[in-house]
């Protein structure tokens, strides 16, 4: 267990962008002061999987995935995964600018983001303590597709009062919505008229029937009293 001691596993979905890709990781590279570990999920028919192999290091791995959506790719890794005290999420668009970021937002029982330099109602960025992950059983919450991942942490961070945001650390988010780069198919798919109504409903419908419930797994997994 002492490979894993104090350490953050990120995962990476990522599909025909190894530039960026690689632009992203050489500036964890820069700033991280801890230890990390970092899956790629690359689609087995993207055009660019053999580049993303090359990416392979000691830390870092690449997996194959057939799965239509973000949310699946992401849990089914966690599943694999799941015995890490720390868990992070990012894109192949952000870039880490803040040394020692990762150190920063490692804080046990809490959800701690920082700032994307977009938009900062959300917990984009967010370093997940590993026990509330296995309380939950999930990363994403599982009816999403790709979209509301941060707005389910949010509403629970807010919940449990366990959310806390470090404006000071940089993450930059550079997405094409904030003319930080050029909107391609990959942006278009995922960020269709089509992924935002369904998951916008499977958010609401959570948030109706599950998220309390789910709150309390946290409860009962911490062993504190977080209301």
């Amino acid at each position: 267990m002492k490979l894993f001691e104090n350490s953050i596993f990120i995962i990476c979905p990522t599909r025909e962008r190894v530039e960026r890709c690689t632009k992203m990781i050489e500036s964890i590279r820069e700033t991280a002061t801890g230890k990390w570990f970092l899956t790629l999920i690359v689609d087995i028919d993207d055009p660019q999987v053999k580049k993303y192999e090359k990416l392979v290091a000691p830390n870092i791995m690449v997996l194959h995935s057939m799965d239509d959506f973000i949310t699946t790719k992401i849990n089914n890794v966690f599943r694999q995964f799941n015995n890490f005290p720390f868990y992070h999420v990012t894109n192949d668009d952000f870039v880490y600018r803040t040394k020692g970021w990762d150190e920063t937002l490692k804080n046990k029982n809490k959800i701690s983001y920082g700032n994307d330099l977009f938009s900062n109602l959300f917990p984009t960025t967010s370093v997940i303590d590993g026990d509330i992950c296995r309380a939950l059983g999930w990363l994403q919450m599982p009816s999403l597709k790709h979209l509301y991942g941060d707005s389910v942490w949010n509403v629970i961070g807010h919940h449990l009062n366990i959310l806390k945001y470090k404006k000071e650390v940089v993450i930059e988010h550079e997405h094409y919505m904030n003319q930080k780069a050029k909107k391609d198919h990959i942006y278009e798919k995922t960020n269709s008229k089509e992924m935002y109504k369904h998951d916008d409903l499977a958010f609401r419908t959570w948030v109706s029937e599950n998220m309390q419930s789910d709150c309390q797994q946290i409860r009962d997994a911490l062993l504190c009293d977080t209301r």
